[in-house]
């Protein structure tokens, strides 16, 4: 599997992360997070099924991310990073096709560091910089690696970036300048899901950097991983419910019974989202009677996103890429656009 493959089948979830000390032990089995009450939605502010019309202006949408006075979106077919204002209408397109100073070739992930918001540029393997709200290009990061087993990427400052390249060595990739180190490693029982030809778990994704703690995310067993930037060690697992997660993962495993689990199980059931909450994660993700999940790392509890609107249930389910503003999701697709409002409180 190439890199743009990889890259456009995962997800990249950039939350929020946990704060605090952790007093579990991270080779024992993970804590089971405990179902708390749903989270409905509200409304639904915004719907466009045309996302392709002069009035958006997109091609091929993959990331949005919200940022002071609007949001960002990747359209790597025509390798432009799109300004888009509140309202959801084209405000500036800040870069074009090339490999000069804010210039791109493909860019596809987004990920924020305080004032900083990160364009992951696939075929070019850097990081452009952009002044999250004022837009402006501010550098680039050259990330050494080519497809290499990257599976995704995480902006630490404007200087610094954080790559999933799981190996049989370790898990993650710290790279500054000409600095690179490399740390993390998977408990034993999930390095026993690797495929029988030992290849690195291909189902790792990389939910993001806070308070100098990583989150990373192996979502056939349902585990979050919690690890120190600075020592490398793991602090901290814990798992989705049992009864809530694995019947999805099963149910995927016998729609693609004919494919390699490796490649296939559980990768889509979650969806990336930005949450604000310091201690939350968001996953979008089908189930029988929700379209997400909302883990909160605190108080060790899941709550499921639920919507009266079918519809709208199933466009958020399956969507390429979300953020969340406030208690405002939005969530976006290869043709359609939708925003609602949750009931967070």
């Amino acid at each position: 599997m190439n890199a743009a493959h990889r890259v456009v089948a995962r997800f990249a979830l950039i939350p929020a992360l946990l704060t605090g000390a952790c007093s579990h032990d991270p080779e024992a089995p993970p804590e089971a997070l405990a179902l708390s009450e749903d989270i409905e939605v509200v409304e639904t502010i915004a719907h466009r099924v045309e996302i392709l019309e002069d009035t958006l202006g997109l091609t091929s949408p993959v990331h949005i991310r919200s940022t002071p006075g609007g949001y960002l979106v990747t359209d790597p077919r025509v390798s432009e990073l799109v300004d888009i204002t509140p309202d959801l209408r084209v405000r500036a397109r800040l870069t074009q096709r090339g490999q000069g100073p804010g210039e791109a070739q493909s860019p596809y992930l987004l990920s924020r560091s305080g004032p900083w918001i990160g364009v992951y540029d696939l075929e070019a393997a850097r990081i452009l910089v952009f002044g999250a709200e004022s837009r402006e290009y501010h550098g680039v990061i050259n990330l050494l690696t080519g497809d290499g087993g990257l599976h995704d990427v995480a902006l630490l400052s404007d200087r610094a970036a954080l790559l999933l390249m799981p190996d049989s060595a370790a898990l993650l990739t710290e790279v500054e300048g000409m600095r690179v180190r490399r740390f993390g490693h998977l408990p034993s029982d999930l390095d026993s899901l690797r495929s029988a030809d030992g290849a690195a778990l291909e189902m790792l994704d990389l939910l993001g950097v806070a308070d100098s703690r990583v989150l990373v995310f192996e979502p056939r067993s349902g585990t979050v991983l919690t690890y120190s930037l600075d020592s490398g060690d793991l602090l901290e697992r814990a798992s989705l419910p049992e009864r809530l997660w694995h019947p999805l993962v099963e149910e995927l495993d016998l729609r693609t019974a004919d494919l390699p689990w490796e490649t296939t199980a559980s990768r889509s059931l979650a969806k990336d989202a930005e949450a604000q909450d310091e201690a939350s994660v968001l996953l979008l993700t089908r189930g029988p009677d929700f379209f997400g999940l909302w883990v909160d790392l605190e108080q060790r509890t899941v709550r499921k996103l639920v919507s009266r609107d079918p519809t709208t249930a199933a466009l958020l389910a399956s969507a390429n890429s979300a953020t969340l503003k406030g208690d405002t999701l939005t969530a976006i697709t290869d043709f359609e656009i939708v925003q609602v409002r949750l009931a967070l409180n």
